[in-house]
């Protein structure tokens, strides 16, 4: 069941991932970080973070390698950087870690010619610390490492109190209320619940069948207590869970 359910979350990542839109060609409806929007919005509701993430890719030119790993490194001299070589695959990666946040470049390039650039920021809370880095520092960061305006993908990991059938009835029907958002697709399987939906208060979506989506719930009931754990994103979820 829980094998299913990532697969799901995999595909959906992956056409995400595949697409890339220009921010120039959105209009920004929340002047805030969508990812404080969902923050606020779990926390209203007496939910737990435990954990959030940012990610951000964006292909470039297969020749722009070399020229994209010098500026780069130019650019973030004090970041660890290191490369790795295999059969299928090149990657350069430069890492930062500075209190409870991580971040992550890397450059890859395949064998099938597909290369692209991956700004990665995990963090474990979303205190005011946080939030002015996600202001300031990761504003700054994403327009020196991308050129394009590639989508963000924000996601936060935690827990409800109360059963999945409980959390659905009250803290996910408040957050769709809350958001204006209309479900697109739903999946089901046990103690597993995820919602695909659209909200006009997120900037960025993706296209789904013939509908479009930028809001993504997922619900797992824990077994040996009274929780509920969720993994919520924007456009879509990008981890496991």
């Amino acid at each position: 069941m829980k094998g299913n359910y990532i697969i799901f979350v995999i595909i959906i990542g992956i056409m995400g991932f595949s697409i890339v839109l220009l921010g120039k060609n959105t209009i920004a409806v929340n002047p805030k970080p969508e990812i404080e929007t969902l923050a606020n919005l779990a926390e209203s509701m007496n939910g737990t973070i435990s954990s959030w993430s940012l990610h951000t890719r964006e292909p470039i030119q297969s020749e722009k390698i070399g020229q994209t790993v010098r500026k780069l490194q130019a650019e973030f001299s004090h970041w660890a950087w290191s490369k790795n070589t295999n059969s299928n695959e090149s990657s350069y990666s430069a890492v930062s870690t500075k209190g409870n946040i991580r971040q992550t470049i890397q450059i890859v390039s395949n064998e099938n010619e597909q290369s692209y650039v991956l700004y990665t920021v995990e963090g474990s809370d979303l205190k005011k610390e946080n939030l002015s880095f996600i202001h300031g520092g990761f504003e700054e960061n994403y327009s020196k490492i991308f050129s394009h305006h590639p989508l963000v993908f924000s996601c936060i990991k935690g827990k409800f109190n109360g059963k999945l059938k409980e959390v659905l009835s009250n803290q996910v029907s408040s957050m769709m209320t809350a958001l204006n958002a209309k479900e697109t697709e739903a999946l089901k399987e046990d103690n597993l619940y995820s919602i695909s939906a659209y909200s006009k208060q997120f900037s960025q979506s993706l296209p789904l069948k013939e509908k479009r989506m930028n809001l993504q719930i997922g619900l797992r009931e824990e077994q040996l207590d009274a929780n509920t754990s969720f993994v919520i994103g924007t456009p879509i979820i990008t981890v496991e869970y």
